[in-house]
């Protein structure tokens, strides 16, 4: 999409939500490969069942919409126990 930018605004609330629930010790990271930009939030926290993610949870839905509105993805890592990493990849031209 022509004009379109993504806002540091998306990303940091992707970080701000994972930091908030679980106690992330790990900051965001981000870079690009190949022509994609890839930005990443990870935590050591508690984790959840990711397999159970129906898509409709409100903060990943809306992180998903996001990504979506620039031709990107969001993927989910998680598992209970063992943290979170989220990751949006979206084109570096759209």
């Amino acid at each position: 999409m022509p004009g379109k930018r993504l806002e540091p605004g998306s990303v940091r609330g992707g970080t701000k939500g994972s930091s908030r629930a679980a106690a992330a010790s790990r900051g965001p990271k981000g870079g690009a490969r190949g022509d994609r930009v890839l930005l990443e939030a990870a935590d050591d926290g508690t984790g959840f069942d990711a397999s159970a993610d129906s898509g409709k949870d409100l903060g990943l839905g809306v992180m998903r919409y996001r990504a979506g509105l620039f031709g990107g993805e969001l993927r989910v890592k998680s598992a209970p126990g063992k943290g979170t990493q989220v990751i949006c990849s979206v084109p570096m031209s759209t």
